[in-house]
């Protein structure tokens, strides 16, 4: 078995592109169709994985968009990702991403998304999108399958709602539903280093400077009655904690031993150690509204021993 060529798809692949994409979402023939689409969109590009004559695999990027405060930013997707089942294992599919990714970089693009499972492409060097401040388009994508791969096009800036092309939308292939989106977010919530929860990822985001600095960003992921209790003896609530980060978004800071306990189908405590000056061990109650998005109701801190004397430890500036 020798090791397949990646290049552009041509006109003539569209036959056995579709046989791939049949045979790897066997359970989900929609895709086949949604591809056609896709491939007859202008702003669409798709690469297939050949060997010899036969293609056995194929990846497609198409734009969207970060709706950002200041701008729309065009941004591309990529999906749907198919290898021959017979062929997957090999390293096929992470060949037909990176050359997904590396064409995205080339042709400019600040950053691209998917869908998917972030124990596999975080080894391939993707991120939750949340990190970056940027907004799933459904609430029926899970947080932690939202997926971003950063190029140096993008800026700090670039944060907002993705929008994803209307063809995804007319086709229904925007996030999961029922029963199967159930599954998947409860095999996403396992507390371990492979699949980090949702409620880890919109953490971490609160703690970026960059997102505190952006008050609709913290808006969204704060419910309305959300509360505090700092360190330094302060209660804060939402439009408090919303105006001090405004005013001082500070400087990065580390999570370390970060621990979920879900405490029903739309409660988990999350507790974790912040790392640096000042350090605090920190617990938070996330919960989870009508929209499925998870949203931080109430945070404690308590100071470490040997850091009491460095300063306040609340989650917004004391």
């Amino acid at each position: 078995m020798t090791d397949p060529t990646i290049r552009d798809q041509r006109a003539d692949d569209a036959a056995a592109v579709s046989v791939v994409v049949a045979a790897a979402f066997a359970t989900q023939s929609e895709v086949v169709a949604l591809e056609a689409d896709l491939d007859a969109r202008s702003d669409s590009r798709g690469f297939v994985a050949v060997d010899g004559r036969d293609v056995v695999g194929h990846v497609r990027l198409t734009r969207g968009w970060i709706d950002a405060a200041e701008r729309l930013v065009e941004v591309l997707v990529l999906s749907p990702l198919s290898v021959l089942p017979a062929r997957q294992g090999f390293g096929i599919g992470s060949a037909l991403v990176a050359h997904a990714v590396r064409a995205a970089e080339r042709s400019g693009a600040p950053a691209v998304f998917l869908e998917g499972d972030p124990r596999y492409y975080g080894r391939l060097g993707w991120r939750p999108a949340a990190e970056i401040g940027v907004v799933p388009p459904s609430a029926r994508i899970p947080g932690a399958a939202f997926q971003a791969f950063v190029l140096p096009a993008y800026e700090g800036w670039m944060r907002g709602v993705l929008v994803y092309p209307e063809t995804f939308w007319r086709h229904d292939a925007v996030g999961l539903r029922g029963a199967v989106l159930a599954e998947v977010e409860a095999a996403l919530g396992v507390d371990d280093d492979a699949g980090v929860p949702d409620v880890v990822v919109r953490e971490r985001a609160l703690l970026d400077p960059q997102v505190r600095a952006d008050s609709a960003l913290v808006a969204e992921l704060l419910t309305a009655d959300f509360v505090e209790f700092g360190s330094s003896g302060r209660i804060w609530d939402r439009d408090a904690i919303i105006s001090a980060m405004a005013r001082d978004p500070g400087t990065p800071r580390q999570v370390a031993d970060a621990h979920v306990v879900r405490l029903g189908p739309d409660a988990a405590l999350l507790t974790y150690r912040l790392v640096g000056e000042p350090g605090s061990i920190r617990s938070s109650l996330w919960v989870r509204g009508v929209d499925r998005q998870w949203r931080l109701r109430f945070h404690q801190g308590t100071p470490r021993a040997a850091d009491v004397a460095a300063g306040s430890t609340d989650l917004g500036p004391a």
